[in-house]
């Protein structure tokens, strides 16, 4: 864990200002961090918006190259450990307080700029990630277009050298 951690206290001396910024911080339950605050994908609860990430899985596949025997079986020699990839699911709700279409496109940028986020969750660094995969169900269309509701899905690719 990180040593960022919040302090539960129930002390007086403790400001509303205080207060309000620990709450805020509470409802953060993660975040996608780009270097530009305005393209920072962040994952909360509030009293005007609800953008959480659902089930978040973590992968990491071998790899294996098979050498064939003549007359016997193929012999697996293991040749290393593809990236670590992160799925994800995310609802997005304009009933959540939440523009669909225009948070989709965020992602999508950062999919296309090749943007080398670091994936918070919490207040802990999961290490830094690339967006691999954004792909959308569009739910709740009305006869004008708008889309109310998109479920989406996104897969992140490790970056195992960030400082390279």
């Amino acid at each position: 864990m990180s040593s960022k951690n919040f302090e539960y206290t129930n002390s007086s001396q403790k400001s509303s200002k205080k207060k309000k910024k620990d709450a805020l911080e509470l409802a953060k339950v993660g975040a996608l961090i780009t270097g530009n605050k305005d393209d920072d994908i962040v994952f909360e609860v509030n009293s005007d918006k609800v953008e959480t990430m659902g089930p978040l899985t973590w992968n990491r596949t071998s790899n294996y190259t098979n050498h064939k025997i003549h007359g016997g079986m193929a012999i697996p020699e293991w040749t290393g450990i593809d990236n670590d990839q992160m799925s994800l699911k995310i609802y997005l709700s304009a009933f959540l307080g939440v523009n669909p279409i225009k948070e989709y496109d965020r992602l999508r940028v950062l999919q296309a700029n090749r943007t080398l986020c670091q994936l918070m969750l919490g207040q802990t660094l999961m290490g830094y990630w690339y967006v691999q995969y954004v792909g959308g169900e569009l739910k709740y269309i009305d006869n004008q277009g708008n889309v109310f509701c998109i479920k989406v899905q996104i897969k992140l690719l490790l970056e195992p050298n960030p400082d390279l």
